[in-house]
């Protein structure tokens, strides 16, 4: 089963380019800017920045809180998958935070059910009018792109027709494994029954060695593309935000690309992506802090293999 990211969205400051340092706070994230006015400033910063790269995805035009007009893939069939490795402790840090300064009343009824990290993605599952999985990735270091291995699984195996992968990052002031401070978020839109080429994924884990776990990922990619390694053991700059950031600028340039994100206990996770010669589709992305439309470069195609 073939899949192909027909969508994108990057929810980060204006004028950010791949290669740049991803911000290390939300200073730039404006509330009212980005969601409205109302209804969104109590919710928790990561279920903010999720919720406006989804809506990056919706074509202009369209109401914005439903599917796309004349989607054909019907909502049990759409399900969303988010990778995030500092959501649930952000989260229950702003929890603790509240409740200790100002007791258990304090608490909004838009903000106090998230104790629980699957939440952070619901209000953008409600607007994509997604009834399928909702599922919520938080391994330590690699969750961004266990989300997208996840996702293509269920797509090959016809769990689903279509998926959405966002990656969220956000300041987590408890993290000690030394990853560099990220705040921003990411979405792809996937579907099946495409043809043309690969996207393999690999994992494995090495205890206390990340740089091991990153050869033996990069030797279950088998891959051809250039490789680029973050995180501890890994000579690219930033995390894994940064490196999800470099994949979207690859699917926009037509390029080949094999990203593999580590993390100290020794975890490890790779994709390779792969273009296929097909038409170009859709309208240019945008130009502002959160860019959206389909790719315009050829579309990437991908094919799940293995996990």
């Amino acid at each position: 089963m073939n899949v192909a990211v027909v969508g994108h969205s990057v929810c980060l400051p204006g004028g950010f380019a791949p290669g740049d340092a991803v911000p290390a706070d939300g200073d730039w994230f404006d509330v009212k800017e980005r969601l409205g006015r109302r209804g969104y400033r109590q919710l928790p910063l990561p279920a903010q920045l999720t919720l406006a790269a989804v809506r990056g995805l919706v074509p202009e035009g369209s109401a914005g809180d439903a599917p796309d007009p004349g989607d054909e893939v019907p909502a049990h069939r759409r399900g969303v998958w988010l990778g995030s490795s500092t959501a649930a402790a952000h989260c229950l840090a702003e929890l603790d935070r509240r409740i200790l300064a100002e007791g258990t009343e304090s608490l909004p009824p838009t903000g106090a059910p998230y104790f629980s990290v699957n939440l952070v993605p619901a209000r953008a599952v409600n607007e994509l009018g997604a009834t399928g999985p909702s599922v919520t990735v938080t391994s330590t270091g690699t969750a961004v792109l266990d989300a997208v291995a996840c996702a293509v699984r269920a797509l090959r195996l016809g769990h689903v027709d279509e998926a959405i992968v966002v990656a969220v990052e956000v300041p987590d002031e408890m993290r000690a494994d030394g990853a560099p401070a990220e705040c921003g978020a990411i979405a792809l839109r996937l579907r099946a029954g495409e043809s043309g080429g690969l996207l393999r994924s690999s994992s494995a884990f090495v205890a206390g060695e990340p740089a091991t776990a990153a050869e033996r990922v990069h030797a279950g990619l088998a891959s051809q593309a250039p490789v680029l390694v973050a995180g501890p053991g890994g000579a690219a700059p930033g995390g894994p935000l940064a490196a999800f950031a470099r994949l979207v600028a690859a699917l926009r340039a037509g390029d080949d690309l094999a990203v593999v994100l580590t993390d100290a206990t020794g975890a490890a996770s790779g994709v390779d992506l792969a273009h296929a010669p097909v038409a170009p589709a859709g309208t240019a992305p945008g130009t502002s802090g959160t860019t959206s439309g389909s790719v315009t470069a050829p579309a990437l195609v991908t094919t799940s293999q293995g996990a």
